[in-house]
């Protein structure tokens, strides 16, 4: 095919899914695609909000089988809500029958980019990678769905605030052919498989279970640890041998000190029997134990002068049975076992959040509640659904912690239950910068999504904006604090940071050029220039104002 026919095709087939999305999706441009699928970005007008959908190709549509299971797994993974599972919101077909996916966008990269830029990651960061993965897989694993696919590529990270999320859940890969990757083989169901990271009873032919994810999760964590596989092998024959026979090489031999739990867990892991290897359910946990092997604080962790400290008797005092984490994920800790139940219906959660963000503890009306979260049901079933959630809230976290006044008003006893992002605020409006900062892991409620709950979703919005600029106000603080001290580092560090949080505000921006000139660094001020100008550019087609570039040009001049 000519290049200009192939040129018209694309065209064409952009145009075609431009106007049969409009105008509840706006097409902005085109992100990515490869041999199966085009991936664009599109405005959402009615929740305000950017998304990211993935259109099959026409070739990849021609196996009616391989169709009918990407729709049926592609709609269980829209009943997936977790802060390390990229959210699909919906799926739908064009008039030609073409599938799309209309999925959460993530600003950001593949985690193959960053082992590309650095070789391999450091024990503490690829136990955090690992911990969030486990999680990913665990939610997906208890909806009945395998990954099939877990590998750097099929996991993204996430800019601002580094979150990994785990993606292409192989949905289409059913739909490929043997001979579109030279390293890829098809087995049970027509699957295409990466061989790097294949478990045993894949490569005899067997259908892939949750265990077979467990095992490329092992696989990853020897590329995240040691740049390598778990095995000494060059070629695809050889790998597959591996696979089947070999025991993983021991990380020592590959120069990482790591804790003598870590090699355990990967070799459980690496099990060759799927049933000799840990349920996916307690992979985060066990990960996460392993994040603090070197015991070095980290940067946050260290007080910056000049800032309000908090004292460890302040934080101890007075501290609830239950912290729900809603900042930079989901999570509910401190709880005997029975409280996480209430995880699993993303209604229910995010009711509870609701409740329980605020700083203040207090009352919402019945009717506010209602208007939330079943707009769409008539009054009697929307006071039965909230009653309902509200008994299960009870039987979950405890009948002590949701409390009401009267009949009209619900709220939680902050005695039994408290969230980090109500912990956030308290500490930012009592000036402890620096803690409220170690608790900001990142945005409200990552990824999560609720059905049919259009106002809470604008809520979630709004507040997730509020507290980034928060934590944004909060990172000028420390650097000012940092610049009066004379640690120009460090007030660099955190005014980079504030930024990064607020990363479209022009104000921000204004600041860190000149605290970047004022300390001699103009090159680190005109790249922070030229980063916000792509942003810009890429999100909103848009341009700096003349302030930001005749401020810039003064810069220029002292160069």
């Amino acid at each position: 095919m000519a290049a200009t026919e192939a040129t018209d095709r694309t065209a064409e087939f952009e145009d075609e899914v431009r106007r049969e999305l409009s105008p509840d999706l706006e097409i902005v441009r085109r992100l990515g695609g490869g041999p199966l699928s085009t991936v664009y970005l599109a405005r959402e007008p009615a929740l305000q909000r950017l998304v990211a959908v993935k259109v099959l190709h026409r070739r990849a549509t021609r196996r009616a089988k391989g169709m009918a299971r990407f729709r049926r797994e592609a709609r269980a993974l829209a009943r997936v809500s977790h802060p390390n599972v990229v959210s699909i919101f919906r799926v739908g077909d064009l008039s030609s029958e073409i599938p799309y996916l209309v999925m959460q966008y993530i600003r950001g990269s593949d985690l193959a980019g960053r082992l590309l830029e650095k070789g391999r990651l450091e024990v503490e960061e690829s136990c955090s990678v690992l911990a969030s993965v486990g999680g990913a897989l665990a939610a997906v694993h208890a909806h009945g769905i395998v990954h099939r696919d877990v590998r750097p590529e099929s996991i993204l990270c996430e800019q601002p605030g580094d979150r990994v999320l785990l993606a292409d859940f192989g949905l289409a890969a059913f739909l490929a052919t043997a001979d579109e990757a030279a390293d890829r083989i098809t087995t049970a169901g027509h699957i295409v498989t990466d061989l790097r990271y294949s478990a045993p009873e894949f490569l005899v032919g067997e259908e892939p279970t949750s265990a077979s994810d467990v095992y490329s999760l092992g696989v990853l964590a020897y590329h995240l640890l040691t740049g390598d596989g778990p095995h000494d092998a060059a070629t695809a024959t050889a790998r597959v041998r591996a696979h089947l026979r070999q025991s993983p090489v021991r990380l020592r031999s590959r120069d990482v000190e790591a804790a003598v739990a870590l090699q355990e867990l990967l070799d459980a892991c690496l099990a060759k029997a799927p049933g000799d290897r840990p349920a996916s359910g307690g992979l985060a946990e066990a990960f996460g134990k392993l994040t603090a092997v070197s015991g070095v604080p980290r940067a946050d962790d260290i007080p910056v002068a000049g800032v309000r400290p908090h004292s460890v008797e302040t934080r101890a005092a007075g501290r609830p049975g239950l912290v729900l984490r809603l900042l930079g994920g989901l999570d509910l800790v401190g709880d005997t076992g029975t409280a996480r139940t209430v995880l699993r219906q993303p209604k229910r959660v995010a009711l509870l959040a609701y409740l329980a963000a605020g700083p203040e503890a207090g009352y919402r009306r019945r009717d506010s509640l209602i208007g939330l979260f079943w707009p769409d049901s008539d009054s009697e079933s929307a006071r039965h659904s909230l009653r309902q959630a509200l008994y299960v809230l009870r039987k979950g976290i405890g009948s002590s912690a949701i409390r009401t006044r009267g009949d009209d008003e619900v709220g939680l006893d902050p005695a039994a239950i408290e969230s980090d992002a109500a912990r956030f605020q308290t500490l930012a409006r009592d000036g402890f910068a620096l803690e409220a900062m170690q608790i900001y892991r990142g945005d409200l409620l990552p990824g999560f999504y609720v059905d049919d709950a259009p106002e809470f979703e604008h809520w979630l919005d709004v507040e997730r904006v509020r507290l980034r600029r928060l934590a944004s106000d909060l990172s000028w603080t420390m650097a000012e604090a940092a610049c009066r001290d004379g640690d120009d580092t460090e007030a660099a560090r955190r005014a980079r940071k504030a930024v990064e949080l607020d990363p479209f505000n022009e104000s921000s921006l204004h600041r860190l050029i000149e605290l970047l000139d004022a300390q001699g660094d103009r090159a680190g001020a005109l790249t922070a220039f030229e980063h916000f100008a792509h942003r810009l550019s890429e999100e909103y087609e848009a341009e700096p104002s003349p302030e930001t570039r005749a401020l810039v040009d003064r810069v220029r001049s002292r160069q």
